[in-house]
């Protein structure tokens, strides 16, 4: 499998560098700001030293003060080495996550190579067995053969000496002649004992099988031992590899270890930073009304967090609205004196439409702190990137320049939560219908087709991703529309849905009165039959979004115009 322990320790070099050119990208672009950016090999420490500061100082951290642009300088790098290192513990993810494969592959044929050593280990036994067996049972008839051999023996000695003894008192010199034929002569009578000779064949022959078999035995057992002894080095041999991948599995576990203890400390850095650029003013509301900056909801999730305005690139404490809430809002708000706008400039005191997201902009930084000390100048904190801005209606472009908002601000509840919000005016048209009922369109964001559409008139948002979703759902509950051969809302459909369902359309923004869509002119809606939207990011220069969709356009006076989806942010 060519597994080396050399891979991990090359690839730590490689991680180790990696994260240290970024650091020292970091202190470059301080120092380009007069800040001497020191971050230490444990990540402990983190000091910044001002040289030459002309602007007003906002706060401070580790005893020295900077500004907002410098900590707004130091936040991104940070991120950019925090980035780094999320990217080494994915590489150590999918590392471990290869290797584990493959240690459960060579585990299975480790396994296998056991399990055939084994096998053969235990054929060599049972020969083995058999062949000590045999050999037992062999001595012990080479003991019988000895023993019937002598009985054998002693009774052929036995029957020489009676046969000697009776022709010596037999002997007659006259009658039987010479002494030594006639003692031959007597002698020839003597015989062996025919069951001794047969037991002796039989015992020899018996051996003689048994050498036959122990060295079959033999063989087999010669045959087992090779085997054993193959299995026994491929074996081993996996059982190298296998400690080669554990060992290089722990090497990439302790470099992801590392790499999240540093992603762990600079976060806790990167919270520091951001509570140090807090105002005074906005830290003396949190004393004031004994709020604990740590508080959870009863489900875990922050109470509070701590992100940058919407447009003033300023670090703001904000309150989450309820439990599962995507909007938050600051404390200046609801604490501060005329509303706080002394303290939390327009346009930066809420946050819309939370949700988690991998973007890494310092913008989308959030924070909520899991400890904090007394002065509110340290502490702990998880970082997150989310997005937070908007609400979203549908705007129907009148006269072919794209859809656009105004600079006008206008009062308009955008969200549908019974409070007048303060936002950009649409400088087109805005399409709305009647969900309460009450004969009126267009009263809130409730009744605009966007993230806050209410179809079912409970007074509560549907939860649809965009206006797209919202319109297109409408029209489908009407069965006007069915998602495939038909995504055109022809005249007559129109007629129908302002009828049953209020739809018009508002020529001159939010707080105009709605109109029909035929007195506007609109004689057709097509629905897009792509689902994938383009998010444009501020794209008036004044913190709105825009959502566009592919197919969404609509029949004005016979010509064929877009329509898209404005998310607005608030302005308070």
């Amino acid at each position: 499998m060519g597994i080396s322990l050399n891979n991990g320790k090359q690839q730590i070099q490689v991680y180790n560098s990696l994260v240290s050119g970024i650091q020292s990208d970091a202190e470059r672009a301080a120092a380009s700001l007069g800040i001497d950016l020191s971050i230490d090999s444990g990540g402990d420490e983190f000091i910044v030293n001002n040289q030459n500061i002309d602007e007003e100082d906002v706060s401070s951290f580790t005893g020295k003060n900077y500004t907002h642009e410098e900590a707004q300088a130091l936040i991104e790098n940070y991120n950019a080495t925090i980035d780094a290192l999320k990217k080494a513990v994915e590489e150590c993810n999918a590392a471990i996550e290869r290797l584990n494969a493959e240690l459960a592959e060579e585990q299975e044929t480790y396994d296998k190579l056991d399990s055939s050593y084994k096998k053969a280990e235990k054929n060599y036994k049972e020969q083995e067995e058999a062949y000590n067996e045999n050999k037992e049972l062999y001595n012990e008839i080479q003991v019988q053969i000895e023993e019937a051999t002598k009985d054998l023996e002693d009774d052929l000695k036995k029957q020489q000496q009676d046969a000697i003894n009776k022709a010596m008192a037999n002997y007659n010199a006259e009658k039987d002649g010479d002494y030594k034929s006639y003692l031959e002569k007597s002698l020839n009578g003597i015989a062996e004992s025919s069951s001794l000779s047969n037991l002796i064949d039989y015992l020899s022959s018996y051996s003689s099988d048994l050498l036959s078999e122990m060295s079959n035995i033999r063989s087999k057992m010669s045959s087992y031992s090779e085997e054993m002894s193959f299995y026994e080095t491929l074996r081993n041999e996996s059982a190298m590899r296998i400690n080669l991948l554990e060992s290089e599995i722990s090497t990439q576990q302790a470099m992801k270890d590392t790499a999240n203890s540093q992603i762990t400390s600079m976060q806790t850095q990167l919270a520091n930073i951001a509570l140090a650029s807090i105002s005074s003013e906005e830290k003396q509301l949190v004393l004031d009304n004994n709020i604990d900056l740590t508080e959870t909801f009863p489900d875990g999730s922050p109470k509070y967090i701590i992100a940058m305005g919407r447009s003033d690139n300023k670090y703001h404490i904000y309150e989450m609205d309820s439990q599962g809430s995507c909007s938050a809002t600051s404390l200046a708000r609801k604490y501060g004196a005329g509303g706080g706008y002394d303290i939390v400039a327009s346009g930066n005191g809420y946050m819309n439409n939370l949700s988690e997201s991998s973007s890494t902009s310092i913008c989308n930084t959030v924070f909520n702190f899991t400890c904090i000390s007394d002065d509110l100048s340290t502490g702990s904190a998880d970082c997150r990137n989310m997005d937070y801005c908007t609400s979203s209606p549908l705007s129907f472009d009148m006269n072919g320049d794209g859809v656009k908002t105004s600079e006008e601000l206008v009062e308009f509840d955008i969200d549908g939560d019974g409070f007048l919000d303060l936002i950009n005016n649409s400088a087109d048209a805005v399409l709305v219908f009647d969900s309460d009922g009450d004969g009126i369109s267009g009263t809130s964001g409730l009744e605009c087709f966007g993230d806050n559409t209410d179809l079912d008139g409970d007074g509560i948002a549907d939860g649809f991703a965009n206006g797209f979703d919202a319109l297109k759902s409408l029209a489908k509950n009407a069965n006007l529309i069915n998602g495939k051969d038909d995504n055109v809302l022809d005249e007559n459909d129109l007629k129908y849905m302002e009828e049953n369902f209020g739809l018009k359309i508002k020529l001159n923004g939010y707080n105009d009165e709605a109109t029909s869509l035929s007195d506007a002119g609109i004689s057709a809606i097509n629905l897009s039959v792509f689902d994938d939207t383009q998010m444009q990011k501020n794209f008036d220069g004044l913190y709105n979004d825009l959502m566009t969709q592919e197919g969404a356009t609509f029949i004005l006076n016979g010509e064929e115009m877009e329509y898209a989806d404005i998310w607005h942010s608030k302005k308070e």
